[in-house]
């Protein structure tokens, strides 16, 4: 699963390395971001524009009359995502890419920091346009003219709330492998830029895009470090630092290999997952 992770680049990076047009009411950096906040996805609108834009982490279809699902949808898996009735739709014509910085993942309470030391990640994930009853009400009394992308639009954006029309997203994972898999047995996945485009598109069939996505992400681990880390607790850089190097009997700092080696393992085992 992929239930934090980090943001801390900035938009207009993210809009230039994705040649996106960065809209209003992005959230600010954070290296704690939860479920049900707001987060910055990227997606391709209608009208041919790539647009980074905020949206409700917690996809909820556009047929749900209630935000309150009774299950969690911050996640969905890959391999299910166009069965299931809640990311069918999204899964076939609503995909999306959510930047980030790096992911969480717990090992027993342990949690542990990966990310890409060469950049930010580019995580798949789906969108869906939900009509919020009570903003609809506010708006009854004005002009609207729905859209089904992110584009500006003349009355009032507050997050991923545009008029009464909320974005929502979710990310997928698939089953982990490598080093993930020794930390949790599910990840994130991970979109490599050379698809990026197809991933986006909305002429490229669900059935086609996502087997092909789950299996090129597989190789996209071994780009992957990865530390154990504190608590999450707050927000803040020094969430990201590594463990620090525990006191011997004698008083003397230790080397953090032996932290390591307690929740990975030898690595070597793992050639086959």
């Amino acid at each position: 699963m992929c239930g934090r992770f980090v943001a801390s680049d900035s938009p207009q990076e993210i809009g230039q390395l994705l040649h996106a047009r960065v809209m209003g009411g992005l959230p600010h950096k954070s290296w704690n971001v939860k479920p049900t906040q707001d987060i910055a996805i990227v997606l391709d609108g209608s009208d041919g524009v790539r647009r980074l834009a905020p949206a409700f982490w917690s996809l909820i279809p556009r047929s749900s009359s209630t935000s309150r699902l009774g299950f969690p949808t911050f996640n969905a898996r890959i391999e299910s995502a166009l069965e299931r009735p809640t990311f069918r739709a999204s899964a076939d014509g609503a995909r999306a890419l959510i930047p980030v910085t790096g992911y969480y993942e717990w090992k027993g309470k342990t949690p542990w920091y990966f990310r890409d030391p060469a950049g930010p990640l580019l995580l798949a994930g789906l969108y869906s346009w939900w009509r919020d009853p009570q903003a609809a009400s506010a708006q009854s009394q004005q002009p609207h003219q729905h859209s089904s992308d992110a584009q500006e639009r003349p009355h009032t954006q507050r997050g991923s709330l545009f008029g009464a029309w909320r974005l929502t997203a979710t990310i997928l994972t698939r089953d982990a492998v490598g080093k993930a898999a020794a930390v949790h047995d599910r990840m994130p996945v991970i979109v490599p830029t050379s698809l990026v485009d197809s991933w986006l598109s909305h002429q490229v069939p669900g059935a086609d895009i996502l087997p092909h996505a789950e299996e090129i992400s597989a190789g996209q681990e071994k780009r992957l470090a990865a530390d154990p880390v504190n608590p999450l607790r707050g927000d803040g850089p020094q969430l990201v630092h590594p463990l620090t190097a525990q006191k011997g009997d004698s008083g003397d700092e230790t080397s953090e290999e032996p932290v390591i080696q307690q929740y990975l393992g030898d690595l070597g085992d793992l050639g086959d997952l």
